[in-house]
């Protein structure tokens, strides 16, 4: 049996894939911005998503609603980590009872990566009694939340225009 090839995407090991990862990503070697790539603005997180009170440019949250995060624009492999993180630190800064809404506008990606972040926020608000409010889904979104029966367990307002 052959060896397999590392995964791992240090600085000191790196594999083909973990190169177009971090490209991907717009890093460097060493983490920091790769050449001709400026770091996102934006809050800690690097600025893939952000966190606030209606957030997105024509959404308003609703009167229920204690903070609206506004989701990356892909909502995948590389972003779930990082979303899933900060939407639970976000819920864990509301009281119990509280609804958190996602604006889901800049979103034009969700893989299974995706919805699997979007499940396990939605199970830790559920532990607290809170609620989780999906703004502006896409049609491919909603037909993917109804295809894997993950529909019910969301608030999903209006369709985008």
């Amino acid at each position: 049996m052959g060896t397999r090839p590392s995964t791992n995407d240090s600085p000191e090991k790196s594999t083909p894939g973990a190169i177009r990862g971090r490209r991907a990503r717009g890093l460097a070697r060493d983490g920091s911005a790769a050449e001709g790539e400026t770091p996102a603005p934006g809050n800690a997180l690097g600025g893939r998503f952000q966190i606030g009170p209606g957030v997105g440019k024509d959404s308003v949250a609703a009167p229920d609603v204690a903070r609206c995060i506004a989701a990356p624009e892909e909502l995948g492999l590389d972003t779930r980590v990082e979303f899933r993180e900060g939407v639970i630190r976000e819920l864990n800064g509301l009281p119990d009872g509280a609804a958190l809404a996602i604006d889901l506008t800049p979103t034009l990606r969700v893989d299974s990566a995706g919805l699997s972040a979007l499940m396990l926020v939605q199970r830790h608000a559920e532990t607290r009694g809170q609620r989780v409010v999906l703004q502006n889904p896409s049609d491919e979104l909603r037909f993917l939340l109804a295809l894997t029966h993950m529909a019910d367990l969301f608030d999903v307002e209006p369709k985008r225009p």
